[in-house]
């Protein structure tokens, strides 16, 4: 009887773990997966790094990320522009396709390339025994460089920074100088979910100087009730209905003041200039008639008030706004002002702000659409960022004319759509000898692009760069404390540029601009000019 008793329970031991393994599998197999696609909305950089998105048809184009280079010496400036008119068409048409695309980069043993994907996952969640797929295809120059995939764990709270715990290598494939699959596909392994999160990297590399070409990679995570709404909040941008360039923001009649923007100012709240310590009241109009008299005016300027004071405590960009003499009803009286001679205003938006306090269940989003309800600002400049994120549903509901800015220069993708950047900062163009186009600009006229290089002491080249490219000049002089004014022979050359540009706005900011045209200089001399 005994053993009657103990075969029965085996049995039933037997017929429970199989049920438990059958019904594990099942699960994996009625598992959803999110992807990922290959877009340039995904699928991010480090700064600086030797890597270009392209389009098949057009491989011969001489370009970067940020400049597309310039006819060459004696070339038939016809032949080029029309490539160039051919090139830019194709943009248009193409620029969500992603069978259209191949991202294009360079390693070395010195000089590795890592992708990272925080655009997407920074708020979504991963656990262990997640299983992460990467799919793709990449070819090498010289046959020999690898692919390798990582995780990189971050303390929650901390998603917008750089201070990572750990990294652990996942899988390392080698690339032939023939189409190599990127076929990837690994679980997460378990970590403390209470305090971090974590995220997959890939990284290219070699152990002498190769380029790499890649095509259609995608990933692929599993859904849950997190990462389906955030992904369902971002997929329009990066699954939009159409192929082609979608120009929306540009279009508005509320986004029209953007095509003339092309002298923008950045000064301090607490710059004397701005702000009289003695009076205890601002001095917006004296600055003002300066900027006139000194550089034409601005059409625009960056009202900075929180870095580097943000961080001596645990106030957060909310409470230093209340801070400024009057809170938001004295920086609404600022914004007047600047409004009555013809400025719009920008403030700064600094996502890497993770230490200072919490103060309600608002998002960045929601919190900027109140406080520009109440002051009546123009734009929002995302400090460090290259994209304006989901922000612009919530704006919307502030003010339809709001633009985005953005510290580093966007991927061509990033410049259109609903949630596109309408403006950015010129500070990491690549020029080819000071010359070349922006490829934003040659995508989108409308698109302004401040160059702007801080420390610079003479702004000619700056100024001719801009120039080329009927682009637009940022003012900085109080560099984080350290004074660096404009020299006397640059502000009379920018006020005449500032005058043409306003005088031929619509111009600049059209197909009708056309660059590099002959000049019929014997040295071979090009100009840009219109029709």
């Amino acid at each position: 009887m005994t053993k009657k008793i103990r075969n029965t329970k085996c049995r039933l031991v037997i017929l429970f773990n199989l049920l438990f393994v059958g019904q594990h599998l099942q699960a994996q197999q009625d598992t959803v997966y999110l992807t990922f696609p290959f877009s340039q909305f995904v699928i991010r950089s480090d700064w600086a790094m030797p890597v270009t998105w392209k389009y098949w048809q057009f491989e011969d184009i001489k370009e970067n990320e940020t400049v597309i280079a310039p006819p060459e010496f004696g070339e038939n400036w016809d032949k080029w522009y029309k490539k160039m008119k051919d090139y830019q068409t194709h943009l248009r048409h193409h620029l969500n396709d992603t069978a259209a695309m191949f991202l294009q980069l360079k390693v070395s043993k010195s000089n590795p390339v890592r992708l990272h994907f925080k655009r997407v996952l920074n708020d979504m969640r991963l656990h262990p025994n997640d299983k992460i797929t990467f799919i793709g295809f990449a070819k090498s120059s010289n046959g020999s460089t690898r692919f390798r995939v990582n995780l990189l764990y971050i303390k929650i709270g901390q998603e917008m920074s750089h201070a990572i715990i750990k990294t652990d290598l996942i899988s390392t494939l080698t690339i032939t100088s023939t189409w190599t699959s990127l076929h990837s596909e690994f679980r997460i392994p378990d970590f403390d979910t209470s305090i971090l999160m974590v995220q997959p990297v890939i990284l290219f590399e070699g152990d002498t100087t190769a380029d790499i070409n890649i095509k259609g990679l995608t990933f692929s995570i599993p859904s849950n009730g997190i990462n389906k709404k955030i992904y369902d909040a971002l997929k329009y941008s990066f699954y939009p209905k159409s192929t082609a360039i979608d120009r929306q923001l540009y279009d508005r009649k509320e986004m029209q003041w953007v095509k003339s923007n092309f002298i923008s100012g950045f000064t301090y709240i607490w710059d004397q200039d701005f702000w009289d310590a003695d009076k205890k009241m601002f001095t917006v109009q004296r600055y003002c008639n300066k900027i006139k008299k000194e550089f034409g005016g601005f059409q625009s300027v960056l009202v900075w008030f929180s870095y580097p004071n943000i961080g001596i405590d645990d106030r957060n960009t909310w409470d230093f706004m209340e801070a400024v003499p009057g809170g938001l009803d004295g920086l609404k009286a600022v914004v007047k002002t600047f409004h009555e001679n013809g400025v719009k205003v920008y403030f700064p938006y600094t996502p890497w702000e993770i230490d200072t306090r919490k103060t309600d269940r608002l998002s960045d989003a929601q919190h900027w659409s109140k406080i520009i309800s109440k002051i009546d600002a123009d734009g929002l400049f995302f400090d460090t960022f290259f994209d304006a994120g989901d922000f612009q549903i919530e704006l919307d509901k502030a003010k339809r004319g709001i633009s985005i800015g953005t510290e580093h220069h966007p991927s061509l993708q990033n410049v259109q759509g609903y949630n596109g950047i309408t403006g950015s900062w010129g500070q990491t163009l690549q020029p080819f000898n000071n010359n070349g186009i922006s490829r934003v600009k040659w995508l989108i006229p409308e698109h302004i692009q401040w160059k702007i290089n801080r420390n610079e002491k003479d702004r000619q080249n700056s100024m001719a760069y801009s120039w080329i490219n009927a682009q637009g000049i940022l003012i900085w002089e109080n560099i984080f404390g350290y004074m660096n004014t404009w020299n006397a022979k640059d502000r009379r050359d920018l006020r005449m540029i500032n005058a043409i540009y306003q005088q031929f706005a619509t111009l600049y900011t059209s197909d009708l601009w056309q660059p590099y045209l002959p000049a019929g200089h014997p040295g071979g001399a090009c100009f840009i000019m219109g029709k």
